[in-house]
């Protein structure tokens, strides 16, 4: 799958950038902040959180760009950085007192709240199962390609971390996806409509 930053850069304008160049940095803004933030709302599901991951990646986009030393990387770079924004929100204090929360009131709210469509899986609905730290994953190796190597060192692990972690979710996905089947099956033969379920 190709990535959500396709959207080509002019070398000279990521020079500009380096140099501090005012309508550079608006130009960067204006092709990357919208492939960033749909990427960070992906990971984060919280769209607050997105806005403010982007707004501080462009941040940090501004202020380091005169330390990128490979122009071509820049596309990656970006990214990174986004990631990494990410990763310190999904580890923050805050953030895991949150997710206790919601995820007891979702235990609370779980029994039919999941709408099942034949033959059409909700990739975002799935991905919203998984917790954060395992959505952050399967995004960056299944979307962005990152490998196994890339995603261990953004999180200061090994490979085997992120195949494992991987591994992990993949599991969930399925198990949610064949629960869903089953479900969906039961509703078909009390002759009820699956959708709702």
């Amino acid at each position: 799958m190709a990535s959500l930053f396709a959207s080509s850069v002019d070398p000279s304008t990521i020079e500009a950038l380096k140099l501090g160049d005012k309508k550079a940095q608006h130009e960067i803004y204006e092709k990357l902040s919208s492939a960033v933030f749909t990427m960070v709302s992906r990971i984060l599901e919280d769209r607050q959180l997105a806005e403010e991951v982007t707004q501080d990646t462009f941040v940090d986009v501004i202020n380091r760009a005169g330390t990128l030393s490979n122009p071509k990387a820049f596309h990656g770079w970006v990214r990174s950085i986004a990631l990494n924004h990410c990763f310190m929100r999904l580890r923050s204090p805050w953030m895991r007192r949150r997710e206790n929360i919601e995820n007891h009131t979702d235990r609370l709210e779980l029994a039919g709240d999941i709408q099942v469509t034949e033959r059409v899986v909700d990739i975002n609905a799935a991905l919203k199962k998984l917790s954060p730290l395992d959505r952050m994953i399967v995004w960056m190796h299944c979307i962005e390609g990152y490998t196994h190597d890339e995603i261990g060192k953004v999180f200061s692990k090994t490979a085997s971390f992120s195949k494992n972690r991987l591994a992990i979710a993949y599991r969930k996905l399925e198990s949610n996806s064949e629960e869903r089947r089953r479900s969906h099956r039961k509703h078909l033969d009390e002759g009820l409509e699956p959708s709702t379920v």
